[in-house]
């Protein structure tokens, strides 16, 4: 499976070029021969609503709704208020929050685990300079420690066309996800009857390492 961060152009290039959209039609095909549907129209509807096979989200974009991974961006861009990027305590502190005490942010984040769970591709945006690599590097170490998943960085056009395809979890960080899995399903529930809470930075006085 891939799991990616890299520049807007080189997704595009990648989207234009080189994703195989197969899969997409397979499942749709799929629809069609094993699908329950009540004529052609529900067919269509029930087609049009697929996802895609593939997962895009921005991570060090500004404010921008439609971003599947804005708060998750947008709680980074608060923690950067109180601590350095660069600093051992900013991941401990980021992964505490986002797994232990915020409901859209995790839901955000964990909707890319749950895609790769079953199967997508994912690739994530980040600008190319040194604030957003320090980002990126910051959360690709919370994936590795979290889920066993070793995404690839990718800043050069040419590295493109050396896209792995054979990133997983590890079999612990798969476990992991399982697990996560219910409250993510919980949250998608209460999402449909009232907002999800957004962490504010009203106490960071205490907190506990996420991952211990």
């Amino acid at each position: 499976m891939k799991f990616v961060f890299c520049t807007e152009p080189i997704y595009q290039y990648y989207r234009a070029h080189l994703y195989d959209a197969d899969k997409d039609k397979l499942d749709k095909q799929l629809l069609v021969e094993y699908g329950d549907y009540k004529d052609i129209w529900d067919l269509k509807q029930q087609q049009d609503a697929l996802p895609e096979n593939i997962f895009k989200a921005e991570l060090t974009s500004r404010d921008y709704p439609r971003n599947p991974w804005n708060y998750v961006s947008q709680l980074i861009n608060k923690l950067t208020y109180q601590y350095l990027i660069d600093s051992p305590e900013f991941e401990d502190i980021f992964s505490e929050i986002l797994f232990n005490q915020s409901e859209r942010e995790f839901y955000e984040f964990y909707k890319a685990i749950d895609r790769f769970y079953n199967g997508s591709e994912i690739f994530i945006t980040v600008g190319n300079d040194d604030y957003s690599d320090m980002v990126t590097q910051m959360v690709c170490s919370v994936l590795r420690r979290t889920y066993g998943i070793r995404p690839q960085i990718i800043y050069d056009i040419d590295d493109v066309h050396s896209i792995r395809d054979d990133i997983d979890f590890s079999l612990e960080g798969a476990q992991i996800a399982y697990l996560q899995r219910h409250t993510y399903l919980a949250l998608e529930g209460k999402s449909t009857v009232e907002p999800l809470r957004v962490w504010y930075p009203f106490d960071m006085n205490s907190y506990t390492n996420a991952l211990e």
